[in-house]
């Protein structure tokens, strides 16, 4: 029903975020109905097991237009560390490979804060290389357990809106500031 009142508003674009999506069984489903009703239908699996090649190419065989992967580290070390959980920096660059090689429009989403600031042109090289479309960028919200996280100083805030603004007039793909 949702899906219905979605598509008579005019919206043209749902993402099925979570948690993990790829915990709802009925996700193929949903995409094929959303899909149906003319709407765009993407979705951010989390880097857990579930992510796999074939559900994967199950997404794509439902019509999935794009799939996010969070990334907020160039390397398995500051990633991991920032998400808790060892091992899902390899799992994002695994899914990564995954999703181009099926053909669906890659997606990255990064949280920046004052523990990665320096971190920027390393993540900028990380997402281009992974053949991403669209990059959405996120500022800390110190809310919840980003509470014991340092967000950004001004003067970080703006280098990273610098950075940002450069390669946005040479990059490939779309550049997107979501919270700042």
């Amino acid at each position: 029903r949702l899906l219905d009142d979605i598509a008579t508003m005019g919206t043209t674009l749902v993402v099925f975020t979570g948690g993990d999506p790829l915990q709802r069984e009925d996700l193929d489903e949903l995409i094929r109905y959303g899909k149906s009703r003319g709407l765009r239908v993407g979705t951010i699996p989390a880097a857990t097991p579930r992510l796999t090649r074939d559900r994967i190419l199950a997404l794509k065989e439902a019509g999935v237009d794009q799939l996010a992967l969070s990334i907020d580290g160039e390397s398995a070390a500051r990633h991991d560390a920032f998400r808790r959980v060892e091992g899902t920096f390899d799992k994002v660059m695994e899914a990564g490979r995954w999703i181009r090689e099926a053909g669906i429009p890659l997606q990255a989403n990064t949280v920046f804060g004052a523990w990665n600031v320096d971190d920027f042109d390393a993540l900028a090289a990380l997402v281009t290389d992974m053949g991403i479309v669209f990059w959405e960028v996120f500022f800390l919200v110190p809310t919840g357990r980003g509470q014991s996280l340092e967000s950004c100083s001004p003067a970080q805030f703006e280098f990273l809106f610098e950075k940002l603004y450069e390669l946005s007039k040479r990059s490939s793909f779309v550049i997107k500031v979501t919270e700042g």
